[in-house]
């Protein structure tokens, strides 16, 4: 899987001396549209499914179903984005959209998103790979967390 590491300088001298290289995946979409009929998951390079849009070895075409969404501001642009999480089936990813780029059926979890994306990484170092139990969401009421964990008998 080929994809553009961000930050390859922070890595420091004793990096590539160790067994494994954790890294955090993420997407950046420049088309993306959202259907509610479900469809085959995809994952290929954007060169063999549209060799005419693919600009780099980066481009990946891919289809999945939304696990859950968040949209958020771009503080420096102002623009409108969303943050996209994608059952892949094998794996999930996580992607960005520009409002402007995504098209279709509204956004919610459980429907399609096909997207084209440029595919990123960030090397994790053992303090990210340390704190990647993101804890209890302070927003959620104890009554609510807790009620969403009863089994149905």
């Amino acid at each position: 899987m080929l994809f553009e590491l961000q930050n390859l300088t922070e890595v420091g001298p004793g990096g590539f001396r160790a067994q494994e290289l954790h890294v955090g995946l993420c997407g950046l979409a420049y088309r993306a549209r959202v259907r509610n009929a479900p469809t085959k998951t995809r994952w290929i390079p954007l060169d063999k499914a549209a060799p005419s849009r693919a600009a780099h070895e980066n481009d990946w075409s891919l289809s999945g179903r939304v696990i859950a969404f968040k949209p958020l501001k771009n503080p420096l642009s102002g623009s409108d984005l969303y943050w996209i999480h994608l059952d892949l089936e094998k794996m999930n990813l996580e992607i960005l959209v520009n409002q402007r780029a995504l098209r279709g059926d509204t956004l919610a979890p459980g429907v399609t998103l096909d997207a084209e994306i440029w595919l990123q990484g960030h090397v994790l170092d053992d303090l990210a790979l340390s704190s990647r139990y993101e804890g209890v969401d302070s927003s959620c009421s104890t009554a609510n967390f807790w009620k969403h964990l009863k089994r149905k008998n």
